[in-house]
């Protein structure tokens, strides 16, 4: 039972794609977060 080479390599292409594309979010929401915290009393206008 060997799967053709042409679908693993779109499936590993597509979980790498993925789970970079998970990493960049959770680092964009956490970077959200430390700014929010941050600059809580430092921005007023916003």
């Amino acid at each position: 039972m060997s799967k053709p080479p042409g679908v693993f390599s779109l499936l590993a292409t597509a979980v790498t794609g993925f789970g970079s594309h998970l990493v960049s979010l959770c680092v964009t929401a956490r970077d959200q977060l430390i700014n929010r915290r941050k600059g809580k009393g430092r921005q007023p206008g916003r």
